[in-house]
């Protein structure tokens, strides 16, 4: 019928696996090529005019729903990934794999409910693996933290951000910049962080000091620290890998930034990595994907970079040389 070769030229699971084969096998022989204006038409459609809105997966395996957790777990992606997906004629519905709710379990429920297409949002831990669940699916990653399967990928550009962040604090004066990081920090973003200190410290013609690691257990106390090297700025991944107690001292001393600031830290001096606009380039990847019939993971994963952005804030006002 021509529903069933509509779902099928799509790759719509509603058709079942061997008769989208055999029609996709048949339009590649005819030569066919699907209208990408027809496509983008039809998922723009205003919602009224459809029977219902097709549904994208926000997938994590975090205890609690995601938009509860600490701003630095890129939450803003969520809201601007649902405002995107609205914008384009889907809804967005959040999924947690849990012990309950294992990997495979919840690929078996997302495809009994029809979801064709997959965001997977930002991990508990860097280096997450999946397993080979999600292969029926369209999928886009958001940040680093998935390992495996290696999907394509909507992230901030790290490097260039602690690039932009070293320049700018050298530019109003600051010669001694002390890096803190947490560990699960630097592995999230493959040691960018730490790779592109390194790098705006050579080209700068400055001596890099040594990274304090908070979470690392034969780490010296941050006071400690600070005596011992003598930063005249701190710039670090997070407020949020300190201490409440080791946020106020550092407050105290003034002269600090964020390599991630969010909401709360309006004054704070540092890079905004708009993630709210990467959540909305992630769900525009994962349609063109779910247009194309691309599914499972990509032979050649590719990944799309924001540039983060500085923002001059109160806590870093420069130094008089």
């Amino acid at each position: 019928s021509p529903s069933t070769v509509s779902l099928a030229l799509r790759n719509d699971l509603r058709a079942a696996a061997a008769t989208r084969e055999r029609i996709q096998a048949l339009a590649r022989k005819m030569g066919y090529r699907r209208d990408p204006v027809v496509a983008r038409m039809m998922a723009q459609l205003p919602k009224s005019r459809r029977e219902h809105s097709p549904v994208l997966a926000f997938v994590t395996d975090h205890p609690v729903p995601f938009a509860k957790l600490a701003p630095t777990m890129d939450t803003s992606s969520l809201a601007g990934a649902h405002r995107r997906a609205l914008e384009q004629g889907y809804d967005l519905h959040e999924f947690r794999m849990t012990e309950q709710t294992p990997a495979p379990r919840l690929a078996r429920m997302l495809l009994s409910r029809g979801i064709e297409g997959i965001l997977a949002g930002p991990m508990q831990r860097a280096n997450t693996r999946l397993g080979t669940d999600w292969q029926r699916f369209s999928a886009v990653a958001i940040g680093e933290s998935l390992d495996q399967p290696r999907l394509d990928r909507v992230t901030n550009n790290q490097f260039k951000s602690i690039m932009t962040a070293m320049r700018r604090l050298y530019e109003i004066g600051y010669r001694r910049v002390g890096l803190i990081i947490g560990t699960d920090s630097e592995q999230r973003v493959n040691h960018r962080w730490g790779g592109g200190y390194l790098m705006a410290c050579d080209l700068l013609g400055l001596s890099p000091l040594p990274r304090w690691m908070p979470d690392q257990p034969a780490t010296t106390g941050l006071a400690a620290w600070v005596r011992r090297c003598r930063p005249d700025m701190l710039l670090l991944s997070s407020l949020d890998v300190l201490s409440p107690a080791q946020q106020a001292w550092i407050a105290s001393r003034g002269h600090y930034a964020s390599l991630h600031l969010h909401a709360g830290e309006q004054q704070v001096s540092g890079i905004q990595q708009h993630w709210a606009r990467l959540g909305a380039a992630a769900v525009d990847l994962l349609i063109r994907r779910i247009h194309k019939g691309q599914t499972g993971a990509p032979d050649f994963p590719m990944t799309i970079q924001g540039d983060g952005e500085w923002v001059p804030g109160k806590t870093a006002p420069g130094r008089k040389r």
